[in-house]
C-alpha cells in the first residue's frame, strides 16, 4: 500500500470548500454505524487529541442494535 495508512487513518483527496461537509458527514455516522468497540477507540483517539468535546458518543446504540430491537417489539 503506497499512503501506509493504518486503520484508524485515512488519506483523500477533495475540493477545500467540501471540507466540512465532509467532516460534519463523517461526526453523524459514527453513532449509528460504529460498534461499542470502536467508538471506545475513536474516544480515546479523540481524547489523546484533546478534541473530545467536538463528538458525543453514544454507546449502545448504532444501526445493528437499533434494527435488531425493533424486529424484538414487532
Amino acid at each position: 500500500m503506497l499512503a501506509r495508512c493504518t486503520k484508524e487513518e485515512m488519506a483523500i483527496g477533495m475540493p477545500y470548500h467540501l471540507f466540512s461537509q465532509v467532516v460534519d458527514g463523517i461526526k453523524n455516522t459514527v453513532n449509528p454505524l460504529e460498534r461499542n468497540g470502536d467508538k471506545k477507540l475513536i474516544l480515546e483517539r479523540m481524547n489523546e487529541k484533546g478534541i473530545s468535546k467536538e463528538l458525543s458518543v453514544v454507546f449502545d446504540h448504532n444501526y445493528i442494535i437499533l434494527k435488531r430491537y425493533e424486529k424484538c417489539r414487532d
